[in-house]
């Protein structure tokens, strides 16, 4: 396979044995790697994402892009709103996947956690959170927390509460005040074992969780 063309190595991306997808991907992302010119495989490659029907393909498409430099951060902001969850969720991951986060992808992040309505999706922004600087987490995880629809859910409370772990331990209020707004109890039962582990500490931030909740729903 190292002997092939570009063209060729972009057309096994449809391949049906994923040996030859990982291979051809692995060539491509060694080239772009080498500085050689790409924009031609990125051409083939959005064609292959925007036109074919299989969401299987869309993301060889998407991985081959991101592997040689053929995604920006716009673009991948703008496959959040795609129609094919898993295409979301990637979207997700690769925005991410630099611990330099903008600003602008934190704020989008916590409007997809808002309103999604894919408990996937909700599974991979839950799993950012542990990828995020503590200070960063918060606006993402009040949207994660409000959604009482998944507060039954057998794997999202525990990913949210793991990926806010972190961030409760340095700031206890923002910890208090996620608790207080939590529609899922396990988040909201966590935190508070969380913050007593360090009762001197986090006195204040206790003795207010104390008194809010017993107004709480269960």
């Amino acid at each position: 396979l190292a002997g092939q063309p570009n063209a060729q190595l972009v057309k096994l991306q449809l391949h049906p044995n994923d040996w030859y997808v990982r291979q051809a991907r692995q060539i491509l992302q060694h080239r772009a790697a080498q500085q050689r010119p790409m924009q031609a495989v990125h051409r083939q490659l959005l064609q292959i994402y925007r036109d074919n029907p299989d969401v299987t393909r869309r993301l060889r498409a998407m991985w081959a892009l991101h592997v040689t430099g053929g995604t920006s951060t716009d673009w991948l902001l703008e496959q959040l709103n795609d129609e094919e969850e898993h295409v979301r969720c990637w979207s997700v991951r690769l925005l991410v996947e630099d611990p330099r986060v903008p600003g602008r992808v934190v704020t989008a992040l916590a409007e997809r956690a808002g309103k999604d309505d894919s408990g996937l999706v909700l599974c991979y922004l839950a799993s950012a959170l542990q990828r995020l600087p503590a200070g960063q987490c918060w606006p993402i995880a009040r949207q994660l927390v409000a959604r009482e629809e998944f507060s039954s859910d057998r794997v999202l409370p525990m990913m949210i509460w793991y990926g806010v772990e972190k961030a409760v331990g340095s700031n206890a209020e923002e910890g208090v005040t996620l608790a207080i707004t939590a529609r899922q109890s396990q988040v909201r039962r966590y935190i508070s074992r969380r913050l007593g582990e360090d009762l001197e500490r986090n006195q204040q931030a206790v003795n207010r969780l104390v008194m809010v909740l017993p107004t709480l729903a269960t």
